[in-house]
């Protein structure tokens, strides 16, 4: 980790105090990760979830140590136990090839609340990445996700990159808005409607201008399992 991102560490550590903190057991950023945990906070409960290669692995002493998976199985482990992830990449823009990188799209697909910390000294210190959905189920091509919108929420800044069924639970009154053109499309919705949504790359977000609570259930037919498939815009 640069300066910057250990000191935003500090940061969130002293804000969030939390009662466990879990990482991956590798050389780098975990590991100095690990010894800022040690030496500020004590009492914090720290997990460890190790690789199968030990090439790599700093072999930490942790108070738990979860047993050795392969690294796309290890880092999924690790976000399906955390409440927040918090990462420390080399670069603030997306990288399709970086193992940190991939971590991060997987809790947003997830919708776990995530944590960026800014590598350049100059930059915001932390970016937090969250998301009005929560995941409830993925198996191999298929995520079912839950999204709740209450009157005057919006969701992020999306595309759309896979085929989905959209089922309302409730709501009386949605709209969608694209950011390039600067289009507001309002339709009202009911409870039980169903409707087949195909990909598309306009960036856009839903607004609930409805009086009533938004919520609707998801079912993505990924191209490939662990595709995010709302990417959110930049």
């Amino acid at each position: 980790m640069t300066d910057q991102q250990k000191e935003s560490l500090r940061q969130v550590l002293a804000e969030y105090q939390p009662d466990e903190f879990h990482h991956g057991d590798f050389v780098g950023a975990d590991a100095e990760a690990h010894e800022i945990v040690r030496a500020a906070y004590p009492s914090i409960r720290i997990v460890l979830h190790p690789p199968v290669k030990k090439t790599l692995r700093a072999f930490c002493q942790g108070d738990e140590l979860r047993p050795a998976r392969g690294y796309i199985a290890r880092n999924r482990e690790l976000v399906r136990t955390c409440d927040m992830l918090v990462a420390a990449p080399k670069s603030m823009e997306d990288q399709q090839m970086s193992g940190t990188w991939a971590v991060i799209r997987y809790a947003r697909i997830r919708a776990v609340a995530t944590v960026v910390l800014n590598p350049e000294a100059d930059g915001t210190g932390v970016e937090l990445a969250s998301d009005k959905a929560a995941s409830r189920h993925e198996k191999g091509n298929v995520l079912v996700r839950g999204i709740v919108l209450e009157p005057g929420e919006s969701s992020s800044w999306h595309t759309d990159s896979c085929h989905r069924i959209t089922v309302i639970l409730s709501g009386d009154r949605l709209a969608i808005e694209f950011r390039e053109s600067g289009e507001i499309r309002q339709f009202d919705v009911r409870a039980g409607q169903v409707d087949w949504e195909k990909p598309t790359t306009e960036v856009h977000r839903a607004i609930n201008v409805g009086r009533a609570r938004y919520e609707e259930i998801v079912v993505f037919f990924l191209s490939e399992p662990g595709q995010d498939p709302q990417p959110k815009a930049m």
